[in-house]
């Protein structure tokens, strides 16, 4: 039948588009002789990997770490810039900490108690029956508790100088002195130390968090979404991470200027104008991220 002489040229071609690519490419052409998975091709896409890598590592260091997620390329040939190593380091070493005592802020002034007392007393009745009087007295009742507690209580204090790095999980958001060399290339991270020979941060790469919108890194094309996240760059109320913000939140920022909204986005250890742009292209592109490890050790 036609249909069957049909089907025998077709495997007669490909048994020798087959035998061709296994004697002359070595397996290399696609659907040839060998599989996605045969060592040959392996070997050809970890050498093109190691290249990009190497190349990827002459961008700054925050869009080097974002375009090896977005290409699948991973942590080949990564090397992060001196200055965000030290920044990573500094991170990890909190400054140094004394004791230091100080009047108690939990205990009332014995002042502000006698004062009170002497208002209550030349308070006419109606007003000690009101809610604020009464409020007043109950206040008042407390006055044997607020004498029990002491004068003065001690607690840790930041010095001044520069600290020790140590071992253990670094959230560095909020901690004064951090930028975005920490908190937009790796974020919360850890350290291992081996004291007088090395330290050693691990993560994982990608963008999935509590805060992020899953379908961020699902793959999907969504351009109402990317088109949203640079909106966000000049209007407050745009944009994944304020997508779920309370409308009340939300009106109090569309009345901020548009100009300052960027200008505090540029500063922000989280937000910027090109993590909105990296959002974006995330939701443009119908390719899933590849999360990858990160595992760089310096000298201690």
């Amino acid at each position: 039948m036609p249909i069957d002489l049909f089907q025998k040229f077709l495997n007669k071609t490909k048994q020798v588009y087959g035998q061709t690519d296994k004697q002359i490419f070595g397996g290399f052409l696609p659907g040839g002789a060998a599989s996605s998975a045969s060592p040959v091709r392996q070997n050809i896409n970890e050498t093109i990997k190691g290249v990009a890598g190497s190349a990827m590592n002459m961008l700054p260091d925050r869009a080097n770490l974002f375009a090896r997620y977005v290409t699948g390329v991973g942590n080949k040939n990564l090397k992060l810039d001196e200055s965000t190593l030290t920044d990573l380091r500094n991170a990890a070493s909190p400054p140094p900490a004394y004791m230091k005592e100080i009047e108690n802020p939990f205990k009332t002034p014995q002042w502000l108690i006698d004062r009170t007392k002497k208002r209550i007393k030349n308070t006419s009745p109606e007003t000690l029956n009101s809610p604020l009087g009464k409020q007043m007295q109950e206040w008042i009742k407390s006055d044997e508790e607020n004498k029990n507690r002491p004068d003065f209580i001690t607690v840790p204090v930041a010095g001044y100088g520069p600290g020790v790095v140590q071992t253990g999980a670094v959230r560095p958001y909020g901690i004064p002195d951090i930028g975005k060399s920490v908190t937009n290339t790796l974020g919360s991270y850890n350290v291992t130390v081996d004291p007088g020979k090395s330290i050693r941060f691990t993560d994982v790469y990608d963008m999935i968090n509590p805060s992020e919108d899953p379908d961020l890194v699902s793959g999907k094309f969504q351009p109402m979404k990317a088109i949203e996240e640079i909106q966000s760059i000049w209007d407050p109320t745009k944009g994944s991470l304020r997508r779920n913000m309370p409308e009340v939140m939300k009106r109090q920022l569309a009345g901020q200027s548009k100009y300052g909204d960027i200008t505090k986005s540029a500063k922000s250890p989280v937000a910027s104008p090109a993590t909105a742009l990296g959002r974006a292209l995330l939701y443009a592109l119908p390719v899933k991220p590849q999360p990858y490890e990160v595992d760089i050790t310096i000298p201690y």
